[in-house]
C-alpha cells in the first residue's frame, strides 16, 4: 500500500493586502506555488467572478503543505424584497511530482448567516458549489466533479442566525492521474422581503486538501514485470 501525504489549503477571513478590484468577468491571477518534496506543484492560481469585482478569495500564501487564502468580503446580502448572488470560481493546475499520483481532493468551508425581520420562505440564505478536476494527463480520464454538501443552510424565515458548513470531495485514487485543472465554483445567495434582511458570509475554507499517492517500490517492479509480459504476448 502506498503512503499518502496531504496538501491542505486553508482559507480564513482576514484581509492580507490592498488589492485593486478587477472588473466583472476579469480573471485575477495569483501566480504559481511550487511544492517541496513529494508535495504537488500548484500553477496558475486564479479566480473569476461574473457577479462581483475580484478578489473575493484573495491571493494565497503557501507555507509548508498549505495554501492560505484571505477572502475580502465574500458576502451576499439583500433587503427590502431584493435578492443577491455572489459567485467566484477558483482555478489552479496541480501537478504531482515524478513517481506520485493525485488521490482524494477535498474542500471544506464554514461561514455564518443571519435573517432579520419577520420573514417567510421568501427570506433566505444559501450556499452551493461544485468542485471539478479535469485530467490533463495523456489518456485523459475526462472531468470528475463533486457537489458542495452543506449543513446549516439553506435557511429561511426571520429572526434567526447561525453557522453553516460545506464539504465537497473528488477521489482520483487508483486512476493514475498526475496533472489536473482544478476548479471550485462557489455561490452565496440571499433573498428578502419588505422589512427583512438576509445575510450570509464565507469565513473559512479549508481546501483543496490533496492526498498524494506514493506507490510502494514493489508496485513499480510489478508494473515493469507486467509491461514485459504484455510486450512478449504482443510479439507472440
Amino acid at each position: 500500500m502506498g503512503k499518502q501525504l496531504s496538501l491542505v489549503a486553508v482559507v480564513g477571513l482576514s484581509a492580507m493586502a490592498a488589492w485593486t478590484g478587477s472588473a466583472l468577468g476579469a480573471v485575477t491571477n495569483y501566480g504559481n506555488y511550487p511544492g517541496s518534496g513529494s508535495n504537488p506543484d500548484i500553477f496558475g492560481v486564479s479566480e473569476e467572478s461574473l457577479t462581483d469585482p475580484t478578489p473575493l478569495f484573495g491571493a494565497p500564501i503557501r507555507a509548508g503543505n498549505s495554501l492560505f487564502f484571505f477572502p475580502a468580503g465574500y458576502i451576499s446580502e439583500s433587503s427590502g424584497g431584493a435578492s443577491d448572488i455572489t459567485r467566484s470560481t477558483l482555478s489552479m493546475r496541480i501537478v504531482a511530482k515524478p513517481g506520485t499520483f493525485l488521490g482524494q481532493l477535498t474542500i471544506q468551508e464554514r461561514g455564518n448567516w443571519s435573517l432579520t425581520g419577520t420573514g417567510t420562505a421568501g427570506t433566505s440564505a444559501s450556499a452551493s458549489g461544485l468542485l471539478s478536476a479535469q485530467d490533463l494527463s495523456p489518456g485523459t480520464a475526462g472531468t470528475i466533479s463533486g457537489p458542495l454538501f452543506t449543513s446549516g443552510v439553506p435557511a429561511s424565515g426571520g429572526g434567526a442566525s447561525g453557522v453553516w458548513d460545506g464539504f465537497a470531495t473528488i477521489n482520483l485514487t487508483g486512476l493514475g492521474i498526475r496533472e489536473i485543472l482544478l476548479t471550485f465554483e462557489n455561490t452565496l445567495a440571499t433573498t428578502s422581503e419588505p422589512g427583512t434582511v438576509a445575510f450570509i458570509r464565507k469565513s473559512v475554507v479549508s481546501g483543496p486538501s490533496i492526498a498524494v499517492v506514493v506507490p510502494a517500490p514493489g508496485a513499480f517492479a510489478l508494473l515493469g514485470v507486467f509491461g514485459v509480459a504484455s510486450t512478449r504476448r504482443r510479439r507472440a
